[in-house]
C-alpha cells in the first residue's frame, strides 16, 4: 500500500504565510492552492497544507487550537548536507521566522531549529551526511 502524508497547520494570514515558504524555497503546488489555503511539497509523497485558521477548523469543528506559545508536535526537514541546513535558516530568518535553539552537531546529526511566521516549530536536518 502506498501512502501520502499531508500535515495541516494553520496561519492566520494566507498570503503572507505563502510568501514566507516560497521566499524559503519549498515548493508550493498552485493546483492545490486557492485564498483559503496552499500546500507546500515536501517530496512525492509528503505534503504540508497550511490552512487559514477558521477553513482548518472547519474540518474538525471540535479541535482546540493551541496558543502560538504552545507546541504538542514539530515538523522535521530532512536535506543533505550541513550547507543545506544552514543555508533553509538564513532564508528563514531572512523572511521573518526565528531559530528557536542553537544548532546541535554530534556524529551522527546536524540539526537546526526554528518558528515560521504563525510559530509552527520546525528542525532541519541532515544525518550523517557532514561535508
Amino acid at each position: 500500500m502506498k501512502i501520502k502524508s499531508y500535515l495541516h497547520l494553520y496561519t492566520e494570514d494566507v498570503s503572507l504565510s505563502k510568501a514566507f515558504y516560497k521566499n524559503i524555497g519549498l515548493k508550493i503546488l498552485d493546483d492545490y492552492s486557492n485564498e483559503e489555503g496552499f500546500c507546500l511539497q515536501l517530496s512525492t509523497t509528503s505534503f504540508v497544507m497550511i490552512l487559514e485558521k477558521s477553513h482548518f477548523q472547519s474540518f474538525h469543528k471540535n479541535l482546540i487550537l493551541s496558543h502560538r506559545d504552545q507546541h504538542n508536535s514539530f515538523l522535521s526537514l530532512q536535506v543533505s548536507s550541513k550547507k543545506q541546513v544552514d543555508s533553509l535558516m538564513k532564508k528563514v530568518i531572512k523572511h521573518g521566522g526565528f531559530e528557536t535553539d542553537q544548532a546541535v552537531e554530534n556524529d551522527h546529526l546536524y540539526y537546526r531549529s526554528f518558528k515560521d511566521i504563525d510559530s509552527h516549530q520546525f528542525e532541519v536536518f541532515v544525518y550523517n551526511k557532514f561535508e
